[in-house]
């Protein structure tokens, strides 16, 4: 079959659309993935039973349910869906794969087109993204549905129910697949800003879900990178230690959750204004939760001051280095108060 055949196939209109694969929660993203051989080999057969595995397994629409623009997504079955499922579907002849990314709006539009995706290193590739799906949900005890919803849950911009980093996604999602996806310092800045929207718009219990969804899809996504992690080890400590400070003000004072820490891009943006903020925190606390126990009160006290302490070398340290990053701090903070709810919540039944 040569190369006009395949054509033929694949671009009338009725067949290309059962190659595509609907990702809940994904929407308006649509994948359609189409296969490839070598012209004296692959039959007609090979491409028909793909199509048709690929039909099969992608998600459908409910008909008369489509409402508008964003809401798609509502009408597609909520059930984990890995696109590339069909990579080990389908006969032995089939050795490589065109993957066209299709952005549903308005009006369709390819917005990205990755051709001869080998099929023996895409298989290298998802084995890899497997690996840091199993390796995260063994570490956190989260469950996770796949790379694209990762993605997705991070860059939704939840004020227009559309994804706001648009132009991000489609340059990071055919590096994943060449295998090509390195360090992305501007993921951590997008991170960043989703987790202090959710806490300035939402109670703190709705909140610390968001924020441990968000913090675990991060995590998948950074497993993933080629280059190792983004976060600056010693500007995350420092956010580690400020939750410390944190945890026991968001029970005595109502307001503290959105007004204090849904602010900390600008009240610790460099290390001298998180200086004052611990500073100041740690007086908050000495009116606000104290102790009829006196051994305990002065244990308390104690334990904070060792923590200022340590909190002193860490900014000399990057002060010196000039290293200090405010993303990473706050992920290390949010990281650490999400740990300490946990944790209060087994021993003292969230009370």
């Amino acid at each position: 079959m040569n190369e006009q055949e395949k054509r033929c196939i694949f671009y009338t209109a009725g067949i290309l659309k059962k190659c595509e694969v609907k990702i809940p929660k994904c929407y308006p993203l649509v994948l359609c993935i189409l296969p490839d051989g070598k012209d004296e080999e692959i039959q007609y057969e090979d491409f028909k039973n793909f199509i048709d595995i690929i039909y099969d397994m992608s998600p459908k629409e409910k008909k008369g349910s489509r409402t508008g623009i964003g809401k798609a997504e509502d009408t597609i079955k909520e059930k984990p869906v890995n696109p590339f499922e069909c990579v080990e579907a389908g006969s032995d002849r089939i050795v490589s794969f065109d993957v066209i990314f299709v952005w549903r709006e308005k009006t369709d539009s390819d917005i990205m087109e990755i051709s001869q995706l080998n099929r023996s290193f895409l298989r290298k590739i998802l084995s890899d993204i497997d690996d840091a799906r199993r390796s995260t949900e063994a570490s956190e005890h989260w469950n996770l549905t796949n790379l694209w919803e990762a993605f997705f849950q991070i860059f939704k911009d939840k004020s227009e129910d559309q994804i706001r980093y648009k132009g991000h996604l489609i340059k990071v999602l055919p590096k994943i697949l060449k295998g090509g996806y390195y360090q992305d310092p501007t993921l951590i800045k997008i991170l960043t800003n989703k987790l202090l929207y959710e806490i300035r718009n939402n109670s703190r219990q709705s909140s610390i879900s968001s924020i441990k969804n968000l913090l675990v899809n991060y995590k998948f996504i950074e497993a993933v990178q080629k280059g190792g992690t983004m976060i600056h080890q010693k500007s995350w400590e420092l956010g580690e230690l400020l939750a410390e400070f944190s945890f026991p003000l968001t029970k005595h004072i109502s307001s503290f959750w959105k007004q204090e820490i849904g602010h900390l891009h600008i009240s610790a943006a460099r290390p001298e204004k998180l200086w004052r903020v611990m500073r100041n925190w740690d007086i908050l606390l000495i009116r606000h939760d104290g102790d009829h126990d006196r051994n305990l009160a002065g244990k308390k006290v104690i334990y904070r001051s060792a923590l200022i302490e340590r909190a002193r070398t860490l900014f000399k340290e990057v002060e010196a280095e000039k290293s200090y990053n405010v993303d990473s701090c706050i992920h290390g903070f949010l990281s650490k108060v999400n740990r300490l709810d946990y944790i209060n919540s087994q021993t003292n039944g969230g009370n």
